[in-house]
């Protein structure tokens, strides 16, 4: 019986069937995953119905401090199944077919980048991508406790030690130079912004 999957009662899951209520979001990735079918097939009859790729598949995290991001790169992205992901976790979709265990969302902490790309935005992060010149990277700075969205540019010669400043699109921002890498940690490579698309 779907309400014993669901762990809801009878009356809950006949509302929603008959359409007097709508489930939640994390009941709708619920009962997508048991009808295997996309979660917008079952929200509004749009998109891929039963037995296509799942919509969920695609979910990727959000996170809006370091802290978050270092316990969930901690565990393992492929250590996290979808399912668990989506019960504990804020998060976006991405396009289908893309690998997800490499990717999540940040919500842009500053207005460094502006106006190309404001604070409250949402960055899509790979962490698979090494940052080439004018990649726009994701950093950790240690000093300052900094989560930083930047343009990355390697100013050191290939023989020498890494050298790369981080620059701000905002001239009211300062461009950031590293020295010592041991103090700035590149998590990954902007490769999608979403204009303030989070609540």
């Amino acid at each position: 019986m779907l309400a014993n999957k669901l762990k809801a009662t009878q009356s809950t899951v006949a509302r929603w069937e008959t359409g007097e209520r709508l489930p939640p979001m994390d009941e709708i990735m619920r009962l997508a995953n048991i009808l295997d079918c996309a979660p917008a097939w079952l929200a509004a009859m749009y998109g891929d119905s039963p037995g296509d790729p799942k919509l969920y598949e695609s979910a990727i995290p959000v996170f809006s401090d370091y802290s978050e991001i270092d316990q969930y790169l901690a565990i393992g992205p492929a250590n996290v199944t979808k399912l668990n992901l989506i019960e504990n976790y804020r998060f976006i979709f991405q396009d289908y077919g893309s690998e997800s265990h490499s990717r999540f969302a940040i919500i842009i902490p500053d207005n460094g980048m502006s106006p190309k790309y404001n604070q409250g935005d949402v960055a899509v992060i790979d962490t698979s991508i090494e940052p080439a010149i004018g990649n726009t990277a994701l950093v950790y700075i240690d000093k300052s406790q900094s989560l930083l969205l930047r343009k990355y540019k390697i100013t050191s010669a290939p023989f020498e030690e890494l050298t790369y400043e981080l620059i701000s699109e905002n001239p009211d921002w300062p461009t950031i130079t590293v020295n010592d890498t041991s103090i700035c940690k590149v998590l990954g490579v902007m490769i999608e912004c979403r204009s303030r698309s989070y609540p």
